[in-house]
């Protein structure tokens, strides 16, 4: 197993391989707590976006998005029953995320920055 930690967007990139084709490495890391969810669940349907089309075109190719968060304000549905400007971007258990992906018409600039643009999420 291959572990990078990106400490700028506090990202972590796991690559599995199978330990009869190659050397296993073994790393520890440490994520950063952070009250961002907003601005990381825009990264993981970008994420979500990257690897369709990865996969695109490849037959016999699949691809997974793993989200391991330590807040529960990630998997949780929102209780308050208010839309939001990140309601596009939320990743609870149970949620369907397709189609395209914006944020809501009130976003501040600091929060999109660097992640202005919708997602198009082609399958569910």
């Amino acid at each position: 197993m291959y572990r990078t930690a990106d400490r700028q967007h506090q990202l972590l990139d796991l690559l599995f391989s199978r330990s009869d084709l190659g050397e296993v490495r073994d790393g520890r890391f440490e994520l950063l707590n952070q009250g961002a969810q907003d601005i990381r669940a825009y990264d993981v349907v970008k994420d979500i976006q990257r690897v369709e089309r990865f996969v695109d075109g490849r037959p016999g190719w699949n691809g997974a998005v793993l989200v391991l968060p330590n807040d529960p304000g990630y998997w949780s549905r929102p209780g308050q029953g208010c839309r939001t400007n990140a309601d596009a971007f939320r990743i609870y258990e149970g949620q369907e995320i397709m189609g395209r992906r914006e944020w809501g018409p009130h976003t501040g600039l600091g929060t999109m920055k660097g992640r202005k643009a919708a997602i198009e999420v082609r399958d569910d």
